[in-house]
């Protein structure tokens, strides 16, 4: 009867214990997959022991990294200089250009108004160059004539109206009039230049003129 207990209670325990290596070993195995899932990635706060090479690894990436950003640097700075220099050049032919339009524009208004003066010109010797023209002056008036015109004094008194470089070419007598000198009547007068030649009415005279001319 002992022995019966005995046996029995020597199953019993056998059964247990299964029961608990069992267990056990459930335990153990999600302890270690739960350990595994949130191990973290070396190198990180959670992991801080790394090996050696690791460590070479990674500081070789970053110098790789550091290269490569300090040489996109100097391309950048390379390409901003020669930008900086195209601006510069073209910059100074902008200058350039400008000094030369307002040179060209210059020189087309220069030569515009000496069409105009040329036409004005032409116009007048076809309205007064082609035959003499009678005009009466008063004492005191004075005629001033443009380059070439001819001059007969018919009646009256006057004095000749020298230019700036010289006086009123007397063709009859030869002689170059200045301010002030009598013109002799009927004498036939020479403006070779536009600067102010003429003559002076001393006297309600008569003149025949053929060429440009203004009254004062």
């Amino acid at each position: 009867m002992l022995k019966m207990k005995l046996l029995g209670s020597i199953r019993k325990r056998r059964v247990y214990t299964t029961i608990f290596v069992v267990i056990f070993s459930f335990a153990l195995i999600h302890i270690v997959q739960a350990v595994t899932a949130v191990t973290p990635e070396p190198g990180t706060e959670g992991n801080p022991l790394v090996s050696q090479d690791y460590v070479d690894t990674k500081l070789a990436e970053s110098d790789k990294k550091i290269a490569e950003l300090t040489a996109s640097q100097a391309a950048l700075a390379a390409s901003f200089e020669g930008l900086n220099a195209k601006n510069t050049t073209l910059t100074a032919s902008n200058d350039d250009l400008a000094a030369k339009n307002k040179s060209l524009t210059d020189s087309v208004n220069t030569l515009t108004a000496k069409v105009e003066e040329l036409n004005k010109q032409i116009t007048d010797i076809k309205e007064h160059g082609i035959k003499f023209e009678i005009v009466s002056l008063k004492a005191g008036q004075q005629l001033i004539a443009g380059a070439s015109a001819e001059i007969i004094l018919r009646s009256g008194k006057a004095t000749a109206i020298a230019g700036k470089t010289g006086g009123v070419s007397d063709l009859i007598s030869g002689k170059d009039l200045k301010t002030g000198v009598t013109i002799t009547p009927n004498h036939l007068l020479l403006i070779p230049a536009d600067d102010g030649r003429g003559l002076k009415a001393v006297n309600q005279v008569w003149i025949l003129i053929k060429g440009t001319y203004t009254i004062k």
